[in-house]
C-alpha cells in the first residue's frame, strides 16, 4: 500500500480560541470568589429574619467588634481612638454614609452601647447593627 501525501500540510499554529477560554473562567471564578477573600475578624453574628433588605449596601462604613472586644474597619485591627479617627474621616468627606456595627453575639451589652456612642460623639447620624440571616 502507498502512503498518499496529504492534499494541504498540516497546520503549525497555535489555536488562541481554546487559551482564551480557560483565561475567562478563571476571571469568572476569581470575580466571583474576591469578596470570600476579605480578611476580617472571625465573628458569630446574631441571627434575625429579615423582611427587607438594605438597597444602598455601598454607602457604608463597617466597624467589625469580636468576642474580645477588638475593633477593625476593613481588615487590620485598630485601637477605638484610631477607628474613631478613620471614622471620622470618612464621615468628613460623605456625612451620610451609614456606619454599621458588626458585632459577635457573645459580647456584652455595655461593649456594643459603648462603641455606639463613641461613634455618635465621632460624628456618626446614620448608625446600625448587622445580622445574619436566620433560616
Amino acid at each position: 500500500m502507498r502512503y498518499k501525501k496529504p492534499k494541504h500540510p498540516p497546520i503549525a499554529e497555535i489555536n488562541v480560541t481554546p487559551f482564551v477560554d480557560v483565561l475567562l473562567v478563571l476571571v469568572v471564578v476569581l470575580l466571583v470568589a474576591s469578596p470570600f477573600l476579605q480578611r476580617q475578624l472571625d465573628l458569630d453574628l446574631p441571627k434575625e429574619r429579615l423582611s427587607q433588605r438594605n438597597s444602598q449596601a455601598q454607602k457604608r462604613v463597617i466597624v467589625s467588634m469580636d468576642k474580645e472586644g477588638k475593633l477593625s474597619l476593613g481588615e487590620g485591627v485598630l485601637s477605638e481612638a484610631m477607628l474613631l479617627n478613620a471614622v471620622s474621616l470618612r464621615l468628613a468627606a460623605n456625612p451620610e454614609e451609614r456606619v454599621l456595627i458588626r458585632a459577635d453575639r457573645s459580647l456584652a451589652y455595655e461593649k456594643i452601647t459603648h462603641l455606639m456612642a463613641q461613634l455618635k460623639v465621632a460624628g456618626t447620624t446614620r448608625l446600625g447593627l448587622l445580622v445574619e440571616e436566620a433560616r
